[in-house]
Order: C-alpha cells, then sequence, then structure tokens
C-alpha cells in the first residue's frame, strides 16, 4: 500500500516536471501572458517580478530563469483567471473597467 502512494507521488511529481517544462519555454510565456490579456506591467505588479525580467525571459534573452521565477509566472498565467474571480486580481479587472468605459 505503502509503495503504491509512492509511486503514485512520483508519477505526479514527474507529471508536474513535464507540464513545467513544456509550460517553460519562452515563446510559450508569452503566449501565455498574451492569451490572458495581460501587459508587462501587469504581471509585473502581481507577481513582482520587473518587467524588464519578464521581457527577457519571454525574449528568451535569460537562458536560465530560476525555478522559482519560472513556477511564479506558469502559475499566475494559468490561475490568472481564478485570481480574478477570487479578488487577487480586483485592482487589474477594476482598472480596465475603467479604461474601457
Amino acid at each position: 500500500m505503502e509503495e503504491n502512494r509512492s509511486l503514485k507521488n512520483q508519477t505526479e511529481k514527474l507529471d508536474d516536471l513535464q507540464k513545467v517544462s513544456r509550460l517553460s519555454s519562452p515563446r510559450r510565456m508569452k503566449t501565455m501572458r498574451m492569451k490572458s490579456g495581460l501587459s508587462l506591467r501587469e504581471v509585473e505588479e502581481e507577481t513582482e517580478l520587473s518587467r524588464s525580467h519578464i521581457s527577457k525571459i519571454e525574449n528568451g534573452k535569460i537562458k536560465n530563469p530560476s525555478w522559482n521565477t519560472i513556477f511564479k509566472l506558469i502559475l499566475f498565467y494559468e490561475n490568472e483567471k481564478h485570481y480574478r474571480l477570487s479578488g487577487i486580481c480586483e485592482r487589474l479587472r477594476l482598472q480596465r473597467s475603467a479604461e474601457n468605459a
């Protein structure tokens, strides 16, 4: 029973790492941001990563960004709709509404 649980945990971790590997390419990172309709400034405000750093990652100028940075961006992009619903990105939503009014 314990071996099955351990194997399942290892399989889940491997799946997560494969997903991160697929999503962490510079082109994919930029695509995720643009698909979310977010500017570099908006991502900077929410992730506390500088626009310059994000742009360099997206354009492949930073060849090996830290795992922390990659995870932070991927989690933000993947969960951006959830963040909006939960109020974390409320100021961005309000700002966009004001800009579109």
